[in-house]
């Protein structure tokens, strides 16, 4: 799966390992896909406004949203995350066929990442960026510091992301997130996990 097409007009093109097809419409202006599963999602221009568009691997579907801007989408076992600007960037979610928004603050929140369900990404407190993970409608906090944390990833239950510990130089960093019942038992925001923490520097 790539862009394809010109510069002035860019398509999504899907390879299945023997076929190659051209996804969406050729008047259509289109960017970032990202693929699981033989399903893809990507944004589009269309209609004055961009987009998310999601194959399921025979037909293509538009989740409208109104008129924010949306982008930076990802794609996991049929569920999509995304970034929206509403005169910030804000985070999305789609179950396949619910659009919630994650997000809701005067701050920007970066592009996220998802993995069965759970959604991450780094987010400005008005001082720094930190690092969030929601899950079944509520919002932890990873990180709260006071240097930024970037570009996080997920998988399963674990998340890594870019540090720069007391302006030292990045460094990367690994958590593992309790079962949702485990959090909720003892109430405490990821953010307390803080001594569990792993980290190493980049080589």
């Amino acid at each position: 799966m790539w862009n394809g097409g010109t510069i002035s007009d860019p398509l999504i093109m899907h390879w299945d390992g023997s076929t190659t097809t051209q996804l969406g419409e050729p008047w259509c202006w289109y960017d970032e896909p990202d693929i699981h599963g033989g399903e893809v999602v990507w944004s589009g221009y269309d209609n004055g406004t961009v987009n998310i568009f999601y194959w399921d691997g025979s037909s293509t579907t538009m989740i409208d949203h109104d008129w924010i801007s949306d982008d930076c989408p990802q794609i996991h076992n049929g569920q999509i995350a995304w970034q929206g600007f509403d005169f910030d960037n804000e985070i999305y979610y789609w179950d396949g066929s619910t659009v919630t928004q994650i997000t809701n603050n005067s701050y920007d929140d970066d592009p996220p990442q998802i993995y069965d369900g759970a959604v991450v990404w780094s987010g400005y407190d008005g001082t720094d960026y930190e690092i969030f993970y929601w899950y079944d409608g509520t919002t932890y906090q990873v990180t709260n510091n006071d240097w930024h944390d970037w570009d996080p990833q997920i998988w399963n239950r674990q998340i890594t992301w870019e540090s720069y510990v007391d302006g030292a130089g990045s460094q990367i960093m690994e958590a593992h997130v309790p079962e949702p019942a485990t959090l909720a038992m003892f109430g405490l925001g990821l953010a307390g996990l803080a001594a569990k923490l792993r980290r190493r520097r980049k080589s």
